[in-house]
């Protein structure tokens, strides 16, 4: 991976705390927002499973009953088996992801008249 490609990625980066969890998400590009919007209900799990790349304070006593209080490590293997079961979260990530996607496009178009 180039540094630019990565700078491109980490530009895409945001931070939101849902139902108490402080997730770092990811802003979808024009073509994956496409894939989301066209489809004909939002697909509230895939996002909330696809878009969350890390997350803040969250220990293992968070994830599973009999957890330590130490940190838990974020990785897309274990946020999968945790999303699953926590349909509370799938709407506020969705409507975030989305979120971050519009208002990006509106600074976009706003920077554009000027």
């Amino acid at each position: 991976m180039s540094k630019l490609g990565d700078k491109i990625r980490r530009a895409r980066e945001f931070t939101r705390e849902i139902n108490g969890w402080t997730l770092k998400l990811r802003r979808p590009t024009d073509a994956e927002a496409g894939g989301i919007l066209r489809a004909d209900s939002a697909p509230v799990l895939e996002v909330s499973t696809d878009f969350v790349i890390g997350w803040e304070g969250v220990t293992e006593a968070d994830l599973v009953t009999s957890g330590a209080s130490d940190p838990a490590v974020f990785d897309k293997d274990t946020w999968s088996e945790v999303i699953v079961d926590r349909p509370d979260m799938w709407e506020p990530i969705c409507t975030a992801v989305v979120n971050a996607w519009v208002d990006h496009n509106k600074a976009k178009k706003d920077r554009a008249k000027n």
